[in-house]
């Protein structure tokens, strides 16, 4: 479920951008990890280990890309992220995002088609695999059975409760669950106009008190049982926030990722990498200036340039929305300093490497221009 962006200083450093669709779970009960030890924190976020170095996630929660100084723990009992032991953490190798991964305006009551993710669902490769802990089973094409309206399906997640108020650091709290029913997609349709794709899954408590996504629980599991035990079939992805409701406020459906129909995205040998660079954008020459582009990891098909006057003080970075009011037509690498556009002001150069899993755009220092 969105909720409004809110970075750990560890995510922060690693240059993770979280977005905002969802959200603990309201109505829910506290989770022992030991039954479910594949479930993963991700700090805001939560996530699921699908494979010993794999770990599964919402595409929201990482839609710029991650460094190896992000970290994330698996079946760690409500994890104090500055105090854990190296062994209960783990770093990022890298993360691919699914094909056609979209997210649109947080909230848009009045359309909330406008308001919704799209194939919001990521990979998140660790740099070693998780010992003793066994992978969640996921869905299938040959799991529908699974996904039919009125089965009873188990939520689970490290978000909130209840909604928080805007700037209010929400307490850190254990692993909740909370169990509803599938429901089908003309009735999510009914709730979400024009909203709800076949990619979508949908689920929805009508008892007291409401059990549904909230902030923090983006990217968790919607897990079916069966006799060979859980399977997931979803990824917490949005709701009831797309109508401006906080959780638990109302009985409105919560939306999920079908896990089947991503089933070949993350089984996938070598998934596409999202590039990613730690090191920095350089600039030569005075009165024409040259944009030096770093090394990028991840194979980036394409690099692209954009120079503009920056709209923060300081020192650019990824988090910050839209930092460069753009210059009309300065897209290559060089740019002619002392022209009445940028005359007394400062400027800087972008650098945008994009592949099929994503960009990631890093900025030079502010020079005069």
């Amino acid at each position: 479920m969105r909720a409004s962006p809110s970075l750990l200083a560890i995510v922060a450093a690693a240059g993770l951008t979280i977005a905002a669709p969802a959200l603990a779970v309201s109505g829910g009960t506290t989770v022992d990890v030991k039954t479910v030890p594949f479930v993963a924190n991700l700090g805001s976020c939560t996530g699921t280990l699908i494979a010993p170095d794999r770990v599964l996630t919402a595409a929201h929660c990482i839609d710029q890309g991650v460094g190896n100084r992000f970290i994330l723990t698996i079946g760690v009992a409500n994890p104090d992220f500055a105090n854990l032991p190296k062994a209960d953490t783990y770093g990022v190798k890298g993360v691919s995002i699914a094909p056609g991964f979209k997210l649109a305006f947080p909230f848009a009551h009045k359309r909330p088609q406008n308001a919704t993710a799209v194939n919001d669902v990521a990979l998140i490769l660790l740099d070693r695999p998780v010992p003793d802990v066994t992978p969640v089973a996921i869905a299938g094409p040959d799991d529908a059975a699974l996904e039919q309206p009125g089965t009873g399906v188990r939520l689970l997640g490290y978000g909130d409760t209840q909604p928080v108020k805007p700037g209010v650091l929400p307490p850190r709290l254990p692993l909740q669950g909370g169990d509803l029913r599938l429901i089908s997609k003309p009735s999510c349709l009914k709730a979400y106009p024009h909203a709800v794709l076949d990619t979508d899954i949908c689920g929805q408590d009508e008892s007291a008190p409401l059990t549904q996504p909230c902030a923090g629980d983006s990217g968790g599991p919607l897990l079916a049982q069966t006799p060979n035990g859980p399977v997931q079939i979803g990824v917490t992805s949005w709701g009831s926030e797309v109508k401006e409701k906080g959780c638990g406020q109302a009985h409105l459906p919560a939306v999920w990722m079908r896990v089947s129909k991503f089933h070949d995205f993350l089984t996938a040998a070598h998934p596409v990498l999202l590039p990613f660079t730690q090191d920095k954008v350089t600039l030569t020459g005075k009165s024409t200036l040259t944009c030096h582009a770093p090394a990028f990891t991840g194979s980036p098909a394409k690099i692209t340039y954009h120079w503009g006057i920056p709209r923060f003080k300081g020192h650019l970075i990824p988090q910050q929305p839209h930092p460069l009011t753009a210059i009309k037509g300065a897209t290559t690498s060089r740019f002619k300093t002392g022209t009445t556009k940028t005359r007394g002001k400062q400027l800087a150069c972008s650098v945008t490497a994009t592949n099929a899993s994503g960009h990631w755009t890093v900025y030079s220092p502010t020079v005069a221009g």
